[in-house]
């Protein structure tokens, strides 16, 4: 979630804001920087099997 998305949601209450975006960074980036660099390992796994 970015700051705009954060701000959309809940209508400029920056206190909700706040929280949106340190649970965002604290719970949900570390998962989704693992996911990423799954991805990116399986595509260079399969660039490898390719040439």
């Amino acid at each position: 979630m970015d700051l705009v998305d954060a701000f959309e949601k809940h209508h400029k209450n920056f206190e909700l804001v706040f929280v949106a975006l340190t649970t965002y960074d604290k719970d949900l980036r570390p998962y989704i920087t693992k996911v990423q660099a799954a991805a990116v390992a399986m595509l260079d796994d399969l660039r490898r099997y390719q040439n």
